[in-house]
């Protein structure tokens, strides 16, 4: 239909290109290497837990421009909202990609079909992660050399093949963490290969995932990760009395396997059911609150007795 003659001319609005700034890059730096967060999350690892409605209007903007995506938690009951969860978007994987940084492809919410059991896993796992972080950030004695989050580990797993070679497993921790820790003129290497236990796993399953671990700790690791430094640390949202029966289950796997005498594999996994959330990064890292399977005394996972071992 044609325009009514003396009609206004209407024009369509101005789209104004969202341009990044220095926090902006922050942001989707620690989107890049944490995979899925929160705005709390996001606010204590970068800004201050007091400006947390700054830290949501810088998200909700980058939400709008394309650069971060964002998803939710299952629902724990009837009432309440579901917490809302942040993830690289499209053009925030562009542009880390862009940076030179390694990131996982993209996925569009129809390709997030597991995210209902993966986000709980995924957030509590970010909140192990950026608490080492916290504390490296702290503790100049602390380096993080390098951090390498399930999602970039899914696409080179090692492959163990049995001894018939019939079968084959995939083994990937949840996360590959490389620290230097200096104690006045020496400098040790430790690499932590996380596990994020939430209480799903079985007897059974968890004694497959021990025996697999061990296997790739045994050779696939160090050719893989090339070093021998190895320690499996189990953080478990499930409470303490998970932790007994992880450490009970990881013990008689040990047993069997005919391992459990050995000092270098009976020391491989600590476990510990202490939050991260709630617990301050020094603690959760440096205080004993880490116990080793068939060891009654708990230790500091990042304490001065590591230079003693």
């Amino acid at each position: 239909m044609a325009a009514l003659a003396g009609a206004p001319t209407v024009f369509p609005p101005t789209v104004v290109p969202h341009r990044l700034s220095l926090r902006d890059n922050e942001i989707l730096h620690a989107l890049g290497t944490y995979q899925v967060v929160t705005a709390v999350q996001l606010a204590t690892l970068l800004f201050k837990p007091s400006i947390l409605t700054y830290v949501r209007q810088k998200l909700r903007a980058l939400v709008a421009a394309g650069y971060v995506d964002t998803d939710f938690l299952p629902r724990t009951s009837r009432l309440g909202s579901s917490p809302l969860l942040y993830l690289l978007g499209r053009k925030g994987v562009a542009v880390l990609h862009a940076q030179g940084l390694a990131v996982p492809r993209y996925r569009p919410p129809e390709e997030r079909g597991h995210s209902l059991l993966w986000n709980p896993h995924a957030v509590a796992l970010s909140d192990v992660l950026l608490s080492l972080t916290r504390l490296v950030q702290t503790d100049p004695s602390i380096e993080l050399a390098e951090l390498r989050h399930e999602r970039l580990l899914t696409h080179t797993p090692v492959h163990l093949t049995s001894e018939s070679g019939a079968t084959a497993t995939s083994v990937r921790p949840d996360a590959w963490v490389d620290l230097w820790l200096t104690q006045g003129s020496r400098r040790q290497r430790m690499c932590l290969a996380l596990e994020l236990d939430r209480g799903t796993e079985h007897h059974t399953a968890w004694r497959r995932k021990v025996r697999a671990l061990l296997g790739w700790a045994c050779g696939p690791y160090q050719e893989h990760y090339e070093t021998q430094s190895l320690t499996i640390p189990v953080v478990t949202t499930a409470g303490e009395r998970r932790c007994r029966d992880l450490r009970a289950w990881t013990r008689a796997e040990l047993e069997a396997s005919g391992l459990a005498g050995e000092v270098s594999c009976a020391t491989l996994f600590v476990f510990t059911h202490r939050s991260a959330a709630t617990t301050s990064p020094r603690d959760f890292w440096q205080a004993p609150i880490w116990s080793v399977p068939g060891r009654a005394t708990p230790m500091g996972l990042l304490a001065e007795e590591v230079f003693a071992s």
